[in-house]
Order: C-alpha cells, then sequence, then structure tokens
C-alpha cells in the first residue's frame, strides 16, 4: 500500500537525500525509518543499511515510494542519489544515521545559521560529503564533524 503526504518539503538543489527525507519526516514529527513504513515501504527498504543504502544509490522502491508520497517527479528525487554526480562510492565520506541523528556528517555552522536566520529548514549538502572537503565553498571555513 503506498500513501501520500499532504504537505511535504520540497529538496534543496545540493540537499543530500537522508536529508530531505529527515526533514520531511520531522514535519510528521516521525522519523525517516516509521515514515518510510508508513508509506507502504518494506522495513528493509524503510532503514536502510548504511550510506550506500540511504545516499548514494537508493533502491528504486524507495525512489518511488517517496516520490509518489510527496507527489514529486521520480526524477527529481533520483537526482539526489550522490550515484547521479558521478562521483564513485569511495569518494565520499560514509556518514551514517543513529537513533534519527546524523553522525559523522561535516557540516558548515554558518551554512546552517544562515538558513536559520532566513526561517528555511536547515539541511545537509550533498558537497559536504566528498572525502576531500574540509572546507565550506561559500564561507571559506573549516568543516565541522559532530
Amino acid at each position: 500500500m503506498s500513501r501520500c503526504l499532504s504537505i511535504a518539503p520540497r529538496p534543496h538543489a545540493d540537499e543530500l537525500l537522508s536529508s530531505w527525507q529527515g526533514r520531511v519526516a520531522c514535519h510528521y514529527g516521525m522519523t525517516r525509518e516509521a515514515l518510510g513504513r508508513w508509506i507502504g515501504l518494506a522495513p528493509q527498504h524503510a532503514a536502510p543499511g548504511g550510506f550506500a543504502a540511504a545516499d548514494y544509490a537508493p533502491a528504486a522502491e524507495v525512489l518511488a515510494a517517496w516520490s509518489r508520497a510527496c507527489r514529486l517527479n521520480p526524477a527529481r528525487i533520483d537526482d539526489l542519489a550522490l550515484r547521479r554526480s558521478g562521483r564513485m562510492l569511495d569518494r565520499h565520506v560514509w556518514a551514517r544515521e543513529a537513533g534519527g541523528v546524523f553522525v559523522g556528517y561535516a557540516f558548515c555552522p554558518a551554512c546552517l545559521e544562515e538558513d536559520a536566520a532566513a526561517g528555511r529548514d536547515q539541511y545537509f549538502r550533498r558537497r559536504w560529503l566528498q572525502i576531500e572537503a574540509l572546507l565550506c565553498e561559500r564561507h571559506d571555513r573549516l568543516l565541522v564533524e559532530a
């Protein structure tokens, strides 16, 4: 069974797939896993095991379910997958999510502060997970890992 959400935040052009899914789930007061099950994903797809399945090359079923539920073009959701960048999997930091908290993600505090100041949801940028990314391109500041 698949379900549609009444409202779903739209992904930013440079957003990490799991970050967008987390923002949508947060809008409904749920975890990504719980919302994934609610929109009809099987348990193994609702909580993809690891970075490769969550952000690099998610299963077609995952992309289809999220695009249906959020009423977005499937190609728009597929564009969020890091494999679409042409970079190999080993060219990314393998961050993960644990208990609804992103772990091992480098981020730019100034970018997140700008998001909040502008009244936007804060989100993780895909470029922050590139293994050579040490500085924020926008602020020329070291990325922080927490």
